[in-house]
């Protein structure tokens, strides 16, 4: 560093540009899905996912996006686990069935 300073910013620089990129691709990649649960979505749970969205800047939206989108999918799947009533039924095997151990 103490060598060549200018070379290590453009190193610091480089790997931050380089996980921004990869984050992107990412999050390109996951926007159509998120798009297509948000259309599905009731008009509670867009509310919720909007409120997420107010103050982010224009520049971060499409992440934030895909992060409210998959932390309101969270909440709906944890609702299912906490309410017994709408959890799908788990059949028990047969009294003459064997289980593989």
């Amino acid at each position: 560093m103490r060598e060549n300073p200018e070379r290590a910013i453009e190193t610091l620089i480089y790997r931050d540009v380089q996980k921004h990129e990869n984050e992107m691709r990412l999050i390109q990649k996951q926007l159509p899905q998120a798009k297509a649960f948000y259309d599905a979505q009731t008009p509670d749970a867009k509310v919720r996912i909007d409120r997420d969205l107010e103050d982010v800047h224009p520049y971060n939206k499409d992440k934030a996006f895909v992060n409210a989108a998959l932390r309101e999918k969270d909440r709906q799947t944890r609702r299912e686990f906490t309410n017994p009533a709408n959890a799908p039924a788990v059949s028990k095997p047969s009294a003459g069935v064997r289980v593989a151990a």
